[in-house]
């Protein structure tokens, strides 16, 4: 990647996950990093158009989208203890591999799979069987290639992608259809009271989108008064309005 590019990957790990509290993603991080940045990838997308202090931030934010494909690779229990797999699918950053078993508890989850070498030219993947994995099993690979950025972002102007990223992670909890659905009760369920719930989502997202709105209103200052100041000393912003975005 070139140096002056900042990719979705860094962003969403380093700046939206320090906002963003939520165990199931820490695990699909462990467990399946293609899929977790094929899944974050696209809350970054939706998040981008929050951006919209100074005006400059859309050329700023211009973008190459992520790609993601997968396959699947089914157990012959022949393998001895590894297999090589054509996918067919180049070109990608970053390739997973899982397969589902039983938790224990009626559910299903993710078992990783080590990925033991890949060639992103030719797709082909070597991974490892597990000496007890069942013939039959299908085993899924994920494959991720990374967004990026056409200019290297300022740290400011990642942090509030970061902050854009977790307004659309949290937004998605208080517009579940789940949450907004009246709920049966009766004298042995109660949910408690669904009016203060709901009042307490909204009124956490008026705190984030607030706290985003100034963040980019703090930023946008900083920038004009940077741009004014640089045009009157080098020593300031030696180049001129490129200070946090770029040359616009």
């Amino acid at each position: 990647m070139p140096t002056n590019q900042t990719t979705f990957s860094e962003v969403i790990t380093d700046f939206a996950m320090v906002q963003i509290d939520d165990e199931r993603l820490q695990e699909l991080l462990a467990e399946n990093p293609a899929r977790f940045f094929r899944k974050m990838s696209l809350y970054m997308i939706n998040a981008i158009p929050r951006f919209t202090h100074p005006p400059e931030a859309r050329i700023w934010l211009r973008f190459t989208a992520p790609t993601f494909d997968d396959a699947t690779y089914t157990v012959t229990g022949e393998e001895g203890g590894q297999a090589v797999i054509d996918s067919g699918i180049t070109g990608y950053s970053i390739v997973s591999a899982v397969y589902t078993m039983d938790d224990g508890y009626g559910g299903l989850m993710d078992m990783p799979v080590t990925v033991l070498e890949s060639d992103p030219e030719t797709g082909s993947v070597t991974i490892e069987i597990p000496d007890d994995l069942p013939a039959d099993t299908p085993i899924m690979l994920d494959f991720y290639t990374d967004g990026l950025f056409d200019r290297e972002l300022d740290y400011r102007v990642k942090r509030i992608l970061g902050l854009c990223v977790q307004l659309e992670w949290e937004m998605r909890f208080t517009n579940a259809f789940l949450i907004q659905t009246p709920k049966i009760k009766d004298k042995s369920f109660d949910v408690g009271s669904e009016a203060n719930t709901t009042r307490a989502n909204t009124e956490r997202i008026r705190m984030l989108t607030d706290n985003l709105n100034d963040e980019m209103r703090k930023f946008a200052q900083d920038v004009a008064y940077v741009d004014v100041a640089g045009y009157k000393n080098s020593l300031i912003n030696p180049q001129g309005p490129s200070a946090y975005g770029g040359n616009a």
